[in-house]
């Protein structure tokens, strides 16, 4: 619904009506308290320290976290509590000023002396956690910013002048709940999938050391799994050198795809190229591999030519290369020991030759590898489904606040 009204958001809960007032914040700021001067470590036994990295555009992540002293003496306003809008104040350029609602209600943590506590008068800090984290307020924050592009600081005095537009605390309220509980079935979400891929990790140890084993239609297990070099299994063929001027993002009938490392490692836009030739072609369940030793299969639609710094493993025998493709996965570390670990890797392929695996007969090959595209199908929906509540919630963002 649009509104002819000027300052009003595009989308809007129906009972609220009226403009949003213009606001500065420093007539909303009751107090700004710094953290502790405490240093944490992550050998550290006591209470977790938030540190500038744990602080995100508008949530928490705690992948590295250090903590206080076991005997540290920290004085309470230095503990975040649930409802605590925190605000880093040193970082670099392009990161400082991130900050995040504190919604957590039965943990301790502390919070240094990089992050300040912001208390407002008449600010419902759930819904200006999701206003502060728009496009709009990030540019306006980082333009306060001061210092270098590797070392920058927002101080206080400067972030009272930030402006704003603001409704009533009833409908503030009624928004940050809005995106609290989107945020909240979002990380349930993200939770089921972490969960699928512990259970999928979980079934590759449990396989592909034999604990597990799938059996033939008589209930009984297929042949013993024998010892092979991975050089009896395979030789390789490397990609193609492609120009960058041969390269195009968009797609037409006579361009195939054109695959690259950043193709197995990341999720970038795909690229295709203008090529006439059948040589160097990789199709449907052909096996590849980057030359630090991750592999890569080729799905439905990801047909194309590989780039010269990935090789196409060309089996000698009759195998399953959708098995071969999760066993080389699942010793990815193992493999990657073969490279010459400089700054650009590359792997010693004798080395890889002599690579001993147990292989298990091409009928139970074909059952593992069945079973994992299963789960990693699984994996995909759900990513898809995490994908899609993101962007739902980007577009509630762009259009329920100005």
């Amino acid at each position: 619904m649009t509104n002819e009204v000027e300052n009003v958001p595009e989308l809007r809960f129906p009972e609220f009506k009226g403009e949003w007032e213009s606001q500065k914040l420093k007539n909303k700021i009751v107090s700004i308290e710094t953290g502790t001067n405490l240093l944490g470590s992550e050998d550290g036994q006591g209470i977790p320290l938030i540190k500038m990295g744990n602080i995100k555009r508008g949530y928490f992540s705690f992948d590295k976290l250090e903590k206080l002293n076991k005997d540290a003496n920290i004085d309470k306003k230095n503990i975040a509590k649930k409802g605590d809008f925190l605000f880093n104040t040193r970082n670099t350029m392009e990161l400082v000023g991130k900050s995040a609602t504190w919604t957590k209600k039965n943990a301790e943590y502390a919070f240094n002396s990089n992050i300040a506590r912001l208390v407002f008068n008449d600010i419902n800090t759930y819904f200006f956690n999701y206003l502060y984290n728009t496009p709009i307020m990030i540019n306006k924050i980082r333009s306060l910013a001061v210092g270098t592009t590797s070392v920058a600081a927002i101080y206080p005095r400067d972030l009272k002048h930030l402006n704003f537009y603001l409704p009533t605390l009833r409908e503030q309220k009624k928004i940050g709940d809005f995106f609290s509980k989107l945020d909240q079935q979002i990380e349930l979400e993200e939770k089921k999938l972490e969960l699928l891929e512990q259970q999928k990790r979980g079934y590759m140890q449990k396989l592909f050391s034999q604990e597990l084993r799938f059996k033939t239609k008589d209930n009984v297990y297929y042949s013993e799994w024998q010892l092979h070099k991975l050089g009896e299994i395979f030789k390789y063929s490397q990609g193609q050198q492609i120009s960058v001027d041969k390269q195009f993002s968009v797609k037409s009938n006579e361009m195939k795809r054109f695959i690259r490392i950043v193709d197995i490692t990341e999720n970038p836009e795909p690229r295709f190229v203008l090529y006439e030739s059948d040589t160097g072609l990789v199709n449907k369940e052909d096996l590849f591999m980057i030359r630090y030793g991750r592999p890569g299969i080729v799905s439905i639609g990801f047909e194309g030519i590989i780039a010269n710094n990935l090789f196409k493993l060309i089996p000698k025998i009759k195998i399953s290369t959708v098995y071969f493709y999760y066993l080389l996965s699942y010793n990815y570390y193992r493999i990657n020991l073969l490279t010459n670990q400089s700054t650009m890797p590359a792997l010693n392929f004798k080395s890889l030759d002599l690579l001993k695996f147990k292989i298990p007969s091409y009928k139970e090959q074909n059952k593992i590898g069945n079973f994992f595209t299963k789960f990693d199908e699984l994996i995909e929906k759900q990513n898809q489904k995490i994908d899609g509540l993101k962007k739902r919630k980007k577009g509630f963002l762009q259009k329920m606040f100005i």
